[in-house]
Formats: structure tokens, C-alpha cells, sequence
């Protein structure tokens, strides 16, 4: 992958711009990964809930009509983030955004 600027410059880019870049293209790949599969994200993250909900009769039979779709879309759109990024440089990647978040008085959602 070829950077948009030397290291010394990057150093000195705005992490707002790339943290919205960054989210921007994320999202905007998840959403037309689902959309192939005539699903939306808030339409995800209902299923998902129903998914992993504690009744057995509902996760049974929402896993029996995603399980597929599920297992593999996760799975492809993780490794293609993730191509070319170690499991260590996500980890500080995460951390750094983290340290950002609590550094500006942000909450994140799950905190």
C-alpha cells in the first residue's frame, strides 16, 4: 500500500479526518456488502441481537436463515479490512483511537 505522505508528515496529519475517513469507508463497505444481500445495517443489528438472544427457538431459526450469510459475510468483510494488518497493529490501533476518545471527554458506546 503506498501512504499518502511520508512518515514525518503523516505524523502531523489531523486525526479527526482520518478517524472519519476511516470510518466513512468502513461503513459505507458494510452497508453495500449487506445491501448484495437485501439487508440493512439497522436491519443487521436487529437480526444480530435475535441471534445471540437467549431464547434457543429464535436464535435457532434466525440461525438457520442467516447462518450462512452471517458466518460468511462477517468473515469476508474482517479479512478484507484486515488485509495487510497485523493482529498488533489493530490492537494499538484501537488502543490509540480509545486513548483519543477518552482524551476529548468522548464516550464510545460501549463504555
Amino acid at each position: 500500500m503506498e501512504y499518502s505522505h511520508s512518515d514525518t508528515d503523516l505524523s502531523k496529519q489531523p486525526i479527526g479526518y482520518w478517524s472519519w475517513a476511516a470510518h466513512k469507508a468502513v461503513i459505507t463497505r458494510t452497508r453495500t456488502a449487506l445491501a448484495e444481500i437485501g439487508t440493512t445495517q439497522p436491519q443487521w443489528w436487529v437480526l444480530a441481537q435475535v441471534a445471540r438472544a437467549d431464547t434457543p427457538k429464535t436464535r435457532t431459526e434466525v440461525a438457520r436463515i442467516l447462518q450462512g450469510y452471517a458466518a460468511t459475510l462477517q468473515d469476508e468483510l474482517w479479512a478484507e479490512r484486515h488485509a495487510d494488518v497485523s493482529d498488533e497493529e489493530y490492537l494499538i490501533t484501537l488502543k490509540v483511537l480509545q486513548r483519543f476518545i477518552h482524551n476529548t471527554g468522548g464516550r464510545a458506546w460501549h463504555h
